[in-house]
């Protein structure tokens, strides 16, 4: 899963160009959605505890990012999608100028970091403050990723499709908790990039805890050997050499791009530092396809960790 740095930069400017300190509150219950029609106005609650109030089916809805945007194709809504079109460090101003040109009904904006929440609430409320319908949501784990399936898909009249998606997720978490043993959680090292550090050895980047990332791998019976560490930069935990062997992590994921993109790039189990590591010993080490981590796989993604993981406890 690529870590979108462009992204977070972007919201983190637009959040210093406000010049105010958010108040938000979070709140994790969400109301319970069917699969008929939506009755407009909707009024319903945010992931900052705002009450937001739709008044009639949106039919154009801004999104920040790619992941957004296959999150509304994924809950059948990517006709209503408008991919935000402003680069680094777009000013609110530049932000309402758009919205107001492009005749946004509503602006999705979302977080996968708990690091990323305040700087989503703030935005969402400048917007709100300024007549935009602004709609802020929590997608830090996967439970909420479904509650947000449902609450979304019947805000933009997609229930039906929405539900769907949402119970495909809930099939694929109850298959990982029918074929997960009593052993434990199995330790695991997601390597997200590597570069060099200022003393000329390697630092490895992995998943940062309370996110998205880490959400896939403990809900496929997997614990990240970096939880308790403090990210280097947004979305990032980098840790060295001494750490991971120390951690002896079972498996390894390697996220594939960085394998693609990096000349340098030395695979884990070339690496001559880690030769007594359990994951290289036992050769336990997937690379991720470049969709992983996305709306649409989500699903598959968590069975495939719970196959790696757990491939002899494997529910057929």
């Amino acid at each position: 899963m690529a870590i979108k740095h462009k992204r977070w930069l972007n919201m983190l400017v637009i959040a210093l160009a406000l010049m105010l300190v958010s108040g938000c509150s979070f709140s994790s219950s969400l109301p319970d959605t069917t699969t008929s029609k939506t009755s407009y106005p909707l009024k319903l609650t945010d992931s900052c505890g705002r009450d937001v109030v739709i008044p009639q089916e949106p039919q154009t809805v801004t999104v920040l990012d790619s992941w957004e945007n296959d999150f509304m194709e994924t809950i059948g809504a990517g006709h209503k999608s408008k991919p935000f079109m402003g680069e680094t460090g777009p000013s609110i101003e530049a932000m309402l100028n758009e919205i107001k040109a492009e005749k946004t009904d509503l602006v999705l904006i979302d977080w996968r970091r708990e690091i990323e929440a305040e700087i989503s609430c703030t935005i969402a409320g400048k917007l709100a403050r300024n007549g935009v319908t602004v709609y802020a949501a929590d997608q830090t784990t996967i439970p909420k990723v479904i509650q947000e399936m449902k609450q979304i898909g019947k805000m933009l009249d997609q229930s039906q499709i929405a539900d769907n998606a949402s119970n495909r997720l809930i099939q694929a978490l109850q298959k990982t908790r029918d074929t997960l043993n009593a052993s434990g959680p199995k330790t695991v090292f997601w390597e997200i990039q590597v570069n060099e550090g200022d003393d000329g050895a390697p630092k490895y980047s992995t998943i940062v805890s309370q996110s998205l990332e880490q959400s896939l791998p403990t809900e496929a019976g997997g614990s990240n050997i970096a939880t308790n560490e403090k990210p280097f930069i947004p979305g990032q935990v980098q840790i060295n050499d001494d750490f991971i062997r120390s951690a002896d992590p079972h498996y390894i994921l390697i996220s594939g791009y960085e394998a693609l993109n990096n000349r340098n790039y030395t695979p884990a189990t070339e690496r001559d530092q880690w030769r007594n590591i359990k994951a290289v010993r036992e050769n336990r080490i997937l690379s991720l396809p470049p969709s992983f981590g996305s709306p649409s796989t989500l699903h598959d993604d968590i069975l495939l960790l719970v196959k790696f993981l757990y491939k002899e406890k494997l529910v057929e």
